[in-house]
């Protein structure tokens, strides 16, 4: 199920209005609302029956498991529904009551773009007898784009920067060296990095012809089934996902901007974020010659919901982007991140299959060794969490990210790491998909998100895609013990919130496992 988290503007003067502070949560679903905050500790879950008056029942949360990180407190404050009105309304009233709400509804499904005098002549006049000009500049640039990358020492560089953003690819390299042969591995590694070179420098050669950033993110989390939600939304004709490159589903949806892909020092700049997305003839071809109401474009970055310092950020270049975010079981979302690394070649230093070694030490930790992390492991997400919006990222921070068992724990907090995003955007611009949900009924889904966009479902032709990660496990498991370990001591009062949040504030037993 998802949940669409709104806002209250009002005080509170009945039971049906809730005021919100300056970094806490409405979440708006039919008479319920909950609110997460993080002003106070909480430790318990207050839920009022319609119509109850008093404190209302209280649930105990768990308590927080992080080793030695503040944890973002959640308050779930479902609130009693207004009393009724003396008098019904009158079956005339009624009538005209339900023919409002239909009429609603139908301009959410379709909604309507009011083309002024100035788009008209803009996309019917100006672009048409420009697009020449247009075409041959983006081809230009690709031409260019083609020169300089045999020219060897820009694919070098960006590669280098690339690899440190993401530090398993040289890892697959080496994986395919032992599996099919050094010249075959070079030939490959040579292929993609030309590739990366071409698509960066042809975006950023037709950067004019790039205006747009991004009208919404599907921010996460890791394995939660978002590359299977852009490749659905990407169906639509009036949506498109970055310029990625080509033949390449990773990054073909994903940009890394954020996390450092063109440097350290460039993960801030809406210049050089424009350069991730399609041109104005995309736009044009979408909105004129095929005739949607609005063409949206969008950035699919499941790493962006984990790292605490990306929402400042993307807030300061993209004040109103919608937030899609997508939740499932972390402990699963761990083994599954887990299981695509080892695939790809990466030598983690831990493994979720086998058996949890009993025991705690003195300060009441577990004694087992992929628990016992180093002093400065805290510290690291607290450095991430400090980050002005333009300081370089550390040099240590995607190798950390990536391959500690620490940071693939914190990640899995979700409640927490969506709290910077709450604090900066408005939280009426986030919707939570349940990955369990979006499984059982992806068309509903899917068409949940584009109405939350602001797309036009009517325009939208469902097709059902292949499931992804079929036969990556190759019989592996993670140990029960292990995951039962962590719903205990790790997730479970993230868990909880997050449960609460997606069944509309009903005191329930966690979602997970």
């Amino acid at each position: 199920m998802q949940r669409h988290l709104g806002t209250g503007q009002q005080p509170v003067q009945d039971a049906s209005q809730m005021h919100i502070g300056p970094s806490g949560l409405c979440l708006v679903r039919e008479e319920q609302q909950l609110q997460l905050s993080t002003l106070e500790p909480v430790n318990t879950l207050r839920h009022s029956a319609t119509g109850s008056t008093g404190s209302g029942q209280h649930y105990p949360l768990s308590p927080t498991s992080s080793v030695g990180t503040p944890t973002a407190t959640v308050s779930v404050v479902p609130v009693a529904a207004a009393a009724p009105d003396i008098e019904a309304p009158a079956a005339a009233d009624q009538q005209q009551q339900q023919q409002q709400q239909q009429q609603q509804q139908q301009l959410v499904a379709h909604p309507i773009t009011k083309r002024t005098a100035s788009w008209k002549f803009v996309n019917y006049c100006i672009i048409p007898l420009a697009l020449p000009l247009m075409a041959a500049w983006w081809l230009l640039a690709l031409l260019l784009a083609a020169a300089a990358t045999f020219s060897i020492w820009p694919s070098l560089l960006l590669a280098r920067r690339l690899y440190w953003a993401c530090p398993f690819i040289p890892c697959i390299w080496a994986k395919l060296a032992r599996e099919q042969g050094a010249a075959a591995a070079w030939l490959l590694r040579l292929q993609f990095e030309g590739a990366h070179c071409m698509t960066v420098l042809g975006r950023l050669l037709s950067l004019p012809l790039r205006p747009h950033l991004p009208a919404f993110y599907i921010l996460g989390f890791p394995k939660c089934g978002t590359t299977s939600l852009a490749s659905y939304l990407r169906a639509h004709p009036g949506i498109s996902g970055i310029s990625g490159m080509p033949g390449h589903e990773a990054f073909g949806k994903e940009s890394h901007f954020f996390g450092g892909m063109l440097g350290r020092g460039a993960a801030s700049s809406a210049t050089l974020y424009r350069s991730f997305f399609p041109t104005v003839m995309t736009r044009w071809w979408a909105e004129v010659v095929r005739g949607v109401p609005r063409w949206l474009c969008f950035d699919a970055c499941p790493t962006y919901a984990c790292l605490p310092y990306v929402a400042a950020r993307a807030k300061a270049l993209t004040p109103n982007a919608k937030l899609v975010v997508m939740v499932r079981d972390p402990a699963v979302g761990v083994f599954s991140a887990e299981t695509m690394l080892r695939n790809m070649g990466v030598d983690l230093p831990w493994s979720l299959t086998t058996p949890l070694a009993h025991g705690t030490d003195a300060a009441g930790h577990s004694s087992d060794p992929r628990f016992q992390f180093p002093a400065d492991a805290d510290e690291f997400w607290q450095r991430l969490q400090r980050l002005g919006p333009d300081e370089p990222l550390p040099e240590d921070m995607p190798q950390r990210f990536y391959t500690h068992m620490h940071s693939y724990l914190m990640a899995g907090r979700f409640a927490d790491r969506l709290q910077p995003w709450l604090d900066a955007f408005d939280p009426d611009n986030l919707l939570l998909v349940d990955y369990k949900q979006f499984v059982a009924q992806p068309e509903a889904t899917v068409r949940q998100v584009l109405t939350f966009v602001g797309a036009d479902t009517s325009r939208y032709r469902f097709k059902q895609q292949a499931a992804r990660m079929v036969g990556q496990y190759k019989g592996a498991r993670m140990h029960p013990e292990v995951a039962g370990w962590l719903h205990a001591n790790w997730f479970a009062d993230s868990n909880a919130a997050i449960a609460r949040m997606l069944a509309g504030g009903k005191p329930q037993p966690e979602a997970w496992p």
